[in-house]
């Protein structure tokens, strides 16, 4: 009996141990598992703290990347507005310069203009052709004159050297147009302000000679005779000018 009993006390003895170590294992193992189950979930998923961690970091990042950015394009446009004034200066020297020369060469074509035409007209005094010779109309011009209805033409006689003696004579005008519709000429005396009043030149070489004279409100010019005179019994000198192309309005 002594001895069974001792057997059984051992065996509960070592049963409880095994079942202490059992429970130690099993503790260990679930605190390792936890610890384990814990740090993979950190690895995959990130707490709270460290999503908004990372989400401010990526936000300051892109931050100062876009001020860099925006420091870069500031820098270009300031190189761009300076580069534009410069070439504004330029094109506004370059473009005075070219208005500078135009003008100059548009004084100078108008003087080379000017120089032809007296040209023309000295050396059709000095040096006329065989049809040219003698007495001849060089050159009518019409204005406006200040009051409505009035005009002044400006006549410039001529005759070449070969001819010693002064001509002298009458220069009248004639005008043709249309009024209501219908052709009409004017006279001379119909034009000039005063009837009586008579257009005479007397010359050696040459002569301008000036008047003023009225046209009626309705009257439309087409043409302009101009008839001189001379001595009696001498073929009047005679020229037809459009009004178109001796008309000189005012600018």
């Amino acid at each position: 009996m002594s001895d069974g009993s001792h057997r059984l006390i051992i065996r509960t003895a070592a049963q409880a141990r095994r079942r202490r170590l059992m429970v130690v294992v099993a503790v260990a193992t679930l605190l390792v598992s936890g610890w384990g189950i814990y740090w993979l979930g950190r690895l995959q998923a990130p707490t709270a703290i460290e999503r908004q961690v990372a989400s401010q970091q990526k936000i300051e990042s892109d931050r100062k990347l876009l001020l860099a950015e925006k420091r870069r394009l500031e820098a270009e446009n300031r190189k761009l507005s300076e580069r534009n004034v410069m070439l504004e200066r330029g094109a506004d020297v370059d473009q005075q310069a070219i208005s500078a020369l135009q003008t100059s060469l548009d004084d100078v074509q108008a003087q080379v203009a000017t120089l032809k035409k007296e040209l023309a007209f000295y050396r059709g005094i000095v040096s006329p052709s065989e049809t040219e010779a003698g007495l001849r109309l060089q050159e009518l011009q019409v204005h406006p004159a200040s009051e409505a209805g009035l005009y002044q033409f400006q006549l410039v006689l001529i005759q070449a050297v070969e001819h010693e003696s002064p001509v002298s004579g009458q220069v009248k005008l004639r005008l043709e147009g249309l009024q209501n519709g219908e052709s009409v000429s004017l006279a001379w005396p119909e034009l000039v302000l005063d009837s009586a009043d008579e257009l005479v030149f007397s010359f050696k070489y040459f002569q301008e000679l000036a008047d003023t004279f009225r046209l009626p409100p309705d009257f439309e010019p087409t043409l302009v005779e101009v008839i001189v005179t001379t001595e009696p019994g001498a073929e009047p000198v005679t020229g037809s000018f459009r009004w178109r192309e001796v008309f000189k309005p005012d600018d």
